[in-house]
């Protein structure tokens, strides 16, 4: 059985949320994605064509709600104390639950939908055509009683007839694009097991949408699960759409990497070196950056 070590750079990965997808960057066989990620691991396939008719991922962080899982027991449906059911799956439950402290609470959504991806290889050259759609929902700062209230509903007991004051900026934002990048890789010949490969992508952008609201400060006071007395708002709401607002724009990513193999290196038969092309990855450790 053959084992393989992947060493991947994730330095401030909480910060670095457009490299979420990671596992599908570092494989051999998904070109489409290794190139978005990092333009230089595109020329890195054991595939000399990769057509992507339709992907999708998603990638949630946030320090507030989490998913729990649980034995089940007889009077689990019952009890009445479990509101937020996520799965019931087995002998085990799964349950959302929240995080009810004090701390400030952020969350982010990242949503990708490829449309059409082709992803060529002549020699050791990559050249592909990508196209995908992007969505991002951010929240940063948000109080945790406002938190509770969006979570749990005006109902939460607790809460009510409390009065609440937040005088900290905290803001939500929601917005899509379409990105068309044409992408150029290139590797070199690998020497004493080494590979050094470099990339580049140009991107068309075309915004869709995008909504902020920005909260400077709030008080307020739950009276029951259907009135909310507002004593004080004040904030600033934006929003743009396809109908009012085109704004369309250009981005470049440049990539670089280095792929430490196991064995095996000869040119140009990159997938013939190793004696297997869908087996897992020939290389040791593979190290890339891209801005």
């Amino acid at each position: 059985m053959r084992y393989t070590t992947t060493l991947a750079f994730i330095l401030l990965v909480h910060l670095a949320f457009s490299q979420n997808r990671i596992i599908e960057g570092v494989s051999n066989n998904n070109p489409t994605v290794a190139a978005i990620l990092n333009p230089a691991y595109g020329p890195l396939s054991y595939s000399p064509a990769h057509i992507l008719i339709g992907s999708g991922s998603m990638y949630i962080d946030n320090n507030y709600l989490f998913v729990e899982r649980g034995p089940k027991s007889p009077l689990y449906h019952d009890d009445g104390k479990v509101d937020h059911t996520f799965m019931d799956f087995g002998k085990y439950r799964y349950d959302i639950d929240d995080l009810y402290t004090t701390e400030k609470k952020n969350g982010y959504v990242n949503a990708r939908t490829g449309i059409a991806s082709a992803v060529f290889l002549s020699g050791r050259t990559s050249y592909s055509l990508l196209i995908e759609n992007r969505a991002v929902v951010e929240v940063a700062n948000m109080s945790y009683h406002f938190a509770k209230h969006i979570f749990g509903g005006f109902e939460y007991t607790p809460l009510l007839d409390e009065r609440f004051y937040h005088g900290e900026q905290y803001h939500a934002k929601i917005m899509d694009w379409t990105s068309i990048g044409l992408h150029f890789g290139q590797r070199s010949k690998s020497k004493f097991k080494k590979v050094l490969s470099y990339g580049v992508n140009a991107k068309f952008l075309i915004g869709h949408s995008q909504m902020t609201f920005i909260v400077d400060e709030i008080d307020y006071t739950v009276l029951d699960s259907v009135y909310m007395v507002t004593h004080r708002l004040d904030g600033q709401v934006y929003n743009s759409t396809d109908a009012n607002y085109f704004n369309p724009g250009v981005a470049l990513d440049f990539g670089f990497g280095f792929t430490k193999l196991k064995h095996g290196g000869a040119d140009p038969a990159w997938a013939l070196d190793t004696g297997y092309s869908c087996d897992p990855p020939n290389y040791a450790y593979r190290l890339g950056i891209s801005v």
